[in-house]
């Protein structure tokens, strides 16, 4: 009986707003490249074209080409089999004319992991662009 009280009181308090499931927080490239320190440690969803080159991975949008985001894939991803998938297509635009990979990233703007002293969006989930057909 007792553990029936402490799960509704639990329930009840999810209503309140007590429990927090944190939804990503729509964002551009644009903004996000502008001052990523402002959204660092942010849940995000960003949508945009992803490529590779010899030297780094981006994220861009054609609505500010001169601007990017570093990508880095994420070591503890939401759902490893996509962001696998993801990987292996983000791969296939090392080839010269290859198409960039379209999405919604999910993820933050965290410190690189690689020790250098530059911001990167830690890529944790991939989804179809939203607004257009898949």
């Amino acid at each position: 009986m007792k553990r029936a009280g402490v799960s509704v009181l639990l329930l009840a308090g999810c209503a309140l707003g007590g429990c927090k499931s944190e939804a990503p927080k729509p964002a551009t490239v644009c903004e996000v490249a502008e001052d990523p320190e402002a959204y660092r440690g942010q849940l995000l969803r960003v949508a945009g074209e992803a490529s590779m080159s010899r030297h780094h991975s981006l994220i861009t949008d054609p609505s500010c080409p001169d601007k990017g985001l570093f990508l880095w894939v994420s070591q503890a991803p939401r759902d490893a089999a996509k962001l696998a998938s993801f990987g292996k297509a983000l791969a296939r635009t090392l080839a010269p004319g290859a198409d960039p990979v379209r999405g919604d990233f999910v993820g933050q703007v965290v410190h690189s992991p690689d020790g250098k002293d530059e911001l990167v969006f830690e890529v944790q989930a991939v989804a179809e662009p939203s607004g257009r057909g898949g």
